[in-house]
């Protein structure tokens, strides 16, 4: 069980027993007309060891009590109205309750143990997401350990299943993680600061405090702080590792508190802004999409988009860099003259507001304006590629095992220089600037990874050849030793094949682990991780290991 302190506007939840079933995810309004007949319940193990869930039952709502059923740690029970209905559509495998049904405004779930004691129970409210009232979306839990009693914890899911049911896209992940975030912004309370201390964000996003080491609270309220427009109170200072969530409705500059370190410092702003209309936001994968010659569809028009920034700005005089954002996709930003007050950092979460345009089939912004959100943001992993194209394009890619064609051609000229490589299947341009510290360097002898950013130089329409990479540094050029097969095997995957949890061991380190199935196809990356639960088709797949060197082994999934 979870031992939970609340207060009017705190929740602090806290794990004392690691093996406990929580409720994560409801659809209780599908899309449907007349009778709903994709209604759900799933269930997770949020603990770290196995759960059987013999004589478990769900009440109130519906009826229902599980067979001798074991779920291993993360996995998931669902429950539905019409198991081989959901089964078809979404793929997902559940139960049928016996009766009952999920009401459409409110309704309690509860669950209970073989012995009928209490377990957990949800109280949901339609107007905790509006898109999941008969729009398309279940209502997710954002995280297996948050209290599940309090409504800021639920967001409407954005994961399409691929089907579309009364002109309205399917949204949910049945027996799988969910993948929504708690708020939009995080801030990590710790020592005697917050971290990030000041972010600025659009008025109705959300901002989430985790106390991560110390004692400390949020307050925000306007005893303290006058002059702020709302107030909010995450209670009483506390040693728990509480997490407080707030969305900010009215815009405004808000000061904050951590109440017994105010005096060393602990202070944070959240400055709220109404969203301009002139530069809507948009996500930079409906940006950079094209029509059948190349051309952005959204040329010349105006726009906002938030993302990361990676490498390093390619024009002192100006800028030229490239924004991705938290799903790979990214694009370029170019000013030709002048950097707007911004200094390129890698890492540094960005605002941007500006205009569409191409160059030579390189989708890029020409922005208006440059608003740091924050700093030190965790980089997304290269994702492994065979080919330079239009996915490529902006995204940070590596290629593996090239070579250089001629490297007479590595000229390190004053300009920057382009130089042919392959893999001996394919051959590639790989576009050296002059401002990154690769130039000037000794050209790479023998085979070699490269991570880079994808682009494009290509100055005929249709705007579909003449794709780069770009490392944007040196380390990004990785040599691959003469004597590599010898430490082949200093990792061991087991048990393989697998059905449920894969355990990596491994005597070196590597930085990004990648599973392609058989057509050459990435269907999982991350950073390297020892423990995963491939949740894959069953079949054959090969599992690369990649840092200073890589290693690839055949996977079976049963």
């Amino acid at each position: 069980m979870r031992n939970i302190i609340c207060s009017a506007a705190f929740c602090l939840a806290s794990t004392v027993v690691f093996s406990q079933f929580v409720i994560s995810e409801i659809m209780f309004n599908p899309p449907e007309s007349g009778t709903d007949f994709l209604e759900y319940i799933e269930i997770q193990n949020a603990g770290n060891v196995p759960l059987n869930a013999l004589d478990y039952s769900i009440l109130d709502a519906v009826v229902f009590t599980f067979p001798d059923t074991m779920v291993m740690p993360g996995g998931f029970l669902v429950v539905a109205v019409d198991s081989a209905r959901l089964d078809s559509i979404t793929g997902a495998k559940a139960f049928k309750w016996r009766s009952g049904g999920l009401r459409n405004t409110d309704e309690v779930i509860t669950l209970l143990d073989s012995g009928g004691q209490f377990v957990d129970s949800v109280h949901y409210f339609s107007s905790w997401a509006s898109e999941t009232n008969g729009n398309g979306a279940s209502l997710a839990l954002c995280r297996s350990n948050a209290d599940n009693s309090q409504s800021v914890y639920w967001r409407a899911s954005t994961a399409e299943t691929g089907a579309v049911v009364n002109g309205k896209a399917l949204k949910g992940t049945p027996g799988t993680l969910n993948r929504v975030e708690c708020a939009e912004y995080t801030i990590y309370a710790q020592s005697s600061w917050f971290d990030p201390d000041d972010i600025e964000i659009f008025a109705g996003e959300r901002v989430e405090w985790i106390n991560s080491s110390g004692t400390h609270n949020v307050n925000g309220g306007t005893n303290t702080f006058p002059a702020n427009p709302a107030s909010f109170y995450s209670g009483a200072p506390s040693a728990l590792a509480w997490s407080f969530i707030h969305k900010f409705d009215v815009p405004g500059e808000y000061d904050y508190q951590c109440d017994i370190h105010a005096g060393a410092g602990m202070l944070g702003k959240i400055k709220v802004r109404m969203r301009d209309l002139n530069y809507p936001l948009i996500d930079i994968a409906s940006l950079r999409s094209t029509d059948q010659n190349g051309v952005p569809d959204s040329l010349d028009r105006r726009f906002t988009i938030e993302g990361v920034a990676y490498g390093v700005n390619l024009r002192p005089a100006g800028l030229q860099f490239t924004v991705i954002d938290g799903q790979g996709d990214g694009i370029g930003v170019f000013n030709s003259a002048g950097n707007l007050g911004y200094d390129v950092l890698e890492g540094d979460m960005l605002r941007i507001k500006g205009v569409v345009n191409q160059f030579n089939g390189l989708t890029q912004i020409l922005p208006d304006s440059i608003l740091r959100v924050s700093t030190g943001n965790s980089l997304i992993a290269p994702e492994g590629v065979i080919r330079l194209d239009e996915f490529s394009e902006s995204r940070l890619v590596r290629l593996e095992s090239v070579e250089l064609v001629d490297p007479q051609t590595w000229t390190n000229s004053p300009l920057g220089f382009t130089v042919k490589i392959t893999n001996g299947t394919e051959v590639f341009d790989m576009r050296i600037d002059n401002d990154v510290d690769i130039h000037g360097t000794p050209a790479p002898d023998g085979k070699f990874n490269v991570t880079g950013i994808g682009s494009q130089f290509d100055v005929t329409s249709p705007y579909f050849d003449e794709y780069q990479i770009i490392p944007r540094y040196l380390k990004d050029i990785v040599r691959i030793s003469a004597n590599q097969d010898a430490v082949l095997e200093s990792a061991t995957l087991f048990p393989n094949p697998v059905s449920d949890y894969l355990f990596i061991e491994s005597e070196q380190p590597f930085d990004y682990l990648e599973i392609y199935d058989v057509s050459g196809n990435c269907v999982y990356q991350s950073g390297f991780i020892s423990t995963l639960r491939p949740e894959l088709p069953k079949g054959l797949y090969l599992l690369r290991l990649s840092g200073e060197t890589t290693q690839v082994f055949k996977l079976v999934v049963q």
